[in-house]
């Protein structure tokens, strides 16, 4: 009678909030704690500590951007579930006997099928930026979460950010 209307959930494994925080908090204390630790480890460039705090700065936007995908999509998935749920609640309504309503019952489940892939599509492309994401956030901290560098010059990138934005500002 009705074609088969099939919800495919799309989850992260973990809660992307979470994992990303945490991996960013612990690189961020491992970095600082690094910082004050041993003085036979060579120092780091300028240069790499700015392309180290360049590389988490860039790690945390994207978190957040991937954050808002993920929160977007979950909401879309609660909306569609409900829209389902509603459209089947209606299915014994339907005049199995009447081609007419059949036919528009069908249309309406492809409709809904076509809905399904594309937030499906659009779940697995999340996934997979998701799991990109995660091996540069690795690599990232691989290169810079063990990296001594300078007090000093920390404050002065950090300072000449500040006055970037402010001079972006005007």
């Amino acid at each position: 009678m009705s074609k088969l209307l099939i919800l495919l959930l799309w989850s992260a494994s973990a809660s992307l909030a979470a994992s990303g925080k945490t991996e960013l908090a612990s690189a961020s204390a491992s970095a600082s704690a690094s910082a004050s630790a041993s003085a036979s480890a060579p120092l780091a460039t300028r240069d790499q500590l700015h392309s180290c705090m360049q590389g988490e700065a860039e790690i945390k936007q994207r978190n957040a951007q991937l954050e808002h995908r993920h929160t977007v999509h979950n909401a879309e998935l609660k909306a569609l579930q409900a829209q389902s749920k509603a459209f089947y609640a209606t299915e014994d309504k339907v005049d199995k006997q009447d081609p007419a309503q059949v036919a528009a019952f069908n249309a309406r489940v492809d409709e809904l099928n076509q809905q399904i892939e594309a937030l499906n599509e659009r779940g697995a492309r999340i996934s997979a930026d998701v799991k990109l994401f995660r091996a540069d956030m690795r690599s990232h901290n691989q290169r810079c979460a063990a990296l001594v560098y300078k007090i000093i010059d920390k404050d002065g990138i950090v300072r000449e950010r500040k006055n970037k934005k402010t001079a972006a500002k005007e």
